[in-house]
């Protein structure tokens, strides 16, 4: 189980990190109308973010609520949320397409997907990392009680 000081510092890492992303792919978005002369990009980057943003802090909110209390149903739920994202993804680009037409959905679609999929790898890169760091921990201190006993 983790420590709840670890938690902490976890969380704001990985709120950092999302943030920086979603800046990153922004301004992206933004030097590509500039540069390539693309129009209409505005909303379908302002949803983009604003959906990675509220997904990727909920996911992060959850996991601190999950990860102090109940660490060993934590691969079931980063099953749940990869899951829940990839619906709550598809509804937005419904809405999208119900509110701006068939002619923008494309451009909604291809900005949407730059951030669903880098913010996809980011969690979990993130996440795999801490935990095959958080196993080899555990697995240590195991060696270390099992050699003290001996």
């Amino acid at each position: 189980m983790f420590e709840s000081a670890d938690i902490g510092k976890i969380c704001r890492k990985y709120i950092i990190q999302l943030l920086s992303i979603v800046v990153l792919l922004t301004v992206a978005s933004f030097l590509v109308m500039h540069w390539m002369h693309v129009q209409n990009l505005l909303m379908p980057t302002c949803v983009s973010a604003v959906f990675t943003l509220v997904s990727g802090l909920a996911e992060i909110l959850l996991w601190k609520r999950i990860a102090g209390r109940h660490a060993e149903g934590l691969p079931t739920f980063f099953t749940a949320v990869s899951g829940c994202r990839m619906l709550l993804g598809l509804f937005t680009l419904l809405i999208c397409y119900v509110i701006a037409g068939k002619a923008m959905i494309v451009r909604y679609c291809a900005v949407f997907l730059c951030f669903y999929f880098i913010s996809l790898i980011h969690s979990s890169l993130y996440f795999s990392r801490l935990f095959n760091a958080h196993d080899t921990k555990v697995s240590s201190i195991k060696m270390n009680k099992k050699n003290e006993s001996n």
